[in-house]
């Protein structure tokens, strides 16, 4: 097979573009791509335009925005169509030149740059142009000893499907769990303790631990992590199951890695729906504050990469990781996005965390807990008061972002095809105008 190598010259610097035709790319691609390359990074990379069906037929556009170069993220896919890279980096022109020259350029810490007004058109977030190249990464280090938190109040059913979880993992390191009571009942005491010894007595410590006060998920995990012995604790909500039998293994050995601060697996809802593949920061709209939260990408959940964060559903953490970073917020952040707070103050250190989509667990967030939409965009606003500096890490996970003003492309059946789109768009607003009006 032979690869489809386009160069484009840069002052007298040469870029190689390896893309099928099939695929094309924005009416004046080659001037904005000359654009970006100005000051001769090493390679630029860019997003892409993917048109997906949202409800009902109704097509809708999204820019795909990759992340920024990451080491263990990029080896894993091909980026044939999605980087231009200097032709000096190229070694060859088979398939996969480019991708393999991109790996190359990183390994040497060389520029890379990102551009959002080169896109490629690739009408759907399951197109086959989203080959993987390479197997995920494994991690480097191991941890000796695993501490995993659970935290509940009643409920034995939700904990014994959590416990059960627990027992079918397979574990080369030691383990203890420590099961954190609010006041339940004596009765849901007495069956999670028969529980938790019958599931979990030949194969970890158990350790029952008493929190007489109001609900504090924050001050409850501080207290788990101060009394466990493990070089790597796991916080883990009690209506979590973890559903792939190296998934505490895997998150822990990722945890124990150097400069890493934490590391979570890939979580699923009724009927194994994907809800969250990592966490992303996405910078502020116009009318907004900077987002962050759960990133429901389904087209790289399989991959290992770096992310904004890992959801305290079901999260690894060193406990040298802990020491560097501080416990967690009791007063202002007593459980919702107190982990996030804890995910910024680690990036802000320069430590990593790590989404490892190799590994499962199975969550579907809010169970546990009462929430208002209100209360939650209060929590989100002091936040984002409290670290006005996040925005500077969005772009650590890919983000699909909706598309407003459809471009033009340089192939005539996209064009037709977006126009499509665009009609369809309008139909389905005049519909609900008219619909809202009778």
């Amino acid at each position: 097979m032979k690869s489809q190598l386009r160069r484009v010259m840069v002052g007298n610097v040469a870029y190689a573009i390896e893309i099928n035709h099939a695929y094309p790319l924005t009416e004046g691609w080659q001037s904005s791509l000359q654009n970006a390359c100005r000051a001769h990074p090493a390679a630029v990379v860019w997003d892409d335009l993917l048109v997906r069906k949202r409800r009902g037929f109704r097509p809708e556009a999204f820019r795909l925005v990759w992340p920024t170069p990451d080491k263990l993220f990029y080896p894993q896919v091909d980026h044939a169509g999605r980087c231009a890279v200097r032709a000096d980096f190229v070694d060859d022109e088979k398939p996969g030149a480019t991708s393999r020259a991109l790996l190359k350029i990183i390994d040497q810490g060389q520029p890379i740059d990102f551009s959002s007004g080169i896109l490629r058109f690739t009408r759907s977030v399951k197109s086959s142009v989203y080959n993987p190249i390479a197997s995920p990464p494994a991690p480097s280090a191991r941890a000796d000893k695993i501490s995993v938190i659970v935290n509940y109040r009643d409920q034995p059913e939700l904990m014994e499907a959590c416990l059960e979880s627990l027992a079918s993992q397979r574990c080369r390191s030691r383990l203890e769990v420590l099961l954190i009571d609010n006041q339940s009942s004596p009765e849901s005491l007495e069956r999670i303790a028969s529980s938790a010894a019958r599931l979990l007595s030949a194969k970890a410590e158990v350790r029952h631990i008493r929190y007489d006060k109001p609900f504090n998920k924050s001050a409850q995990d501080n207290l788990g992590v101060e009394t466990a012995s493990g070089d790597v604790t796991v916080m883990m909500n009690n209506d979590a199951a973890l559903t792939h039998p190296d998934t505490l293994q895997t998150i822990c050995d990722w945890a124990a890695t150097p400069g890493v601060a934490s590391a979570g697996p890939l979580f699923t809802g009724a009927g194994g729906r994907l809800v969250s593949s990592g966490v992303f920061i996405r910078p502020p709209s116009k009318s907004g504050h900077t987002i962050i939260r759960e990133n429901e990408l389904a087209t790289f959940a399989s991959t290992v990469h770096y992310s904004a964060g890992s959801s305290f559903g079901c999260a690894a953490v060193s406990k040298a990781a802990w020491t560097t970073v501080g416990p967690l917020d009791t007063e202002t952040f007593r459980s919702q996005y107190n982990d996030a707070d804890v995910f910024i103050r680690a990036l802000r250190m320069g430590l990593k965390h790590v989404y490892v989509g190799t590994v499962s667990c199975h969550h579907e967030p809010g169970r546990s807990e009462a929430r208002t939409k209100q209360h939650i965009q209060d929590l989100l606003s002091r936040l984002m008061e409290r670290h006005p500096d996040a925005v500077q890490y969005a772009g650590t996970d890919p983000d699909l972002i909706k598309y407003g003003a459809l471009p033009r492309f340089e192939s005539a059946k996209a064009n037709a095809w977006m126009k499509l789109v665009q009609k369809t768009r309008q139909l389905s607003r005049l519909a609900r105008t008219i619909g809202a009006r009778i």
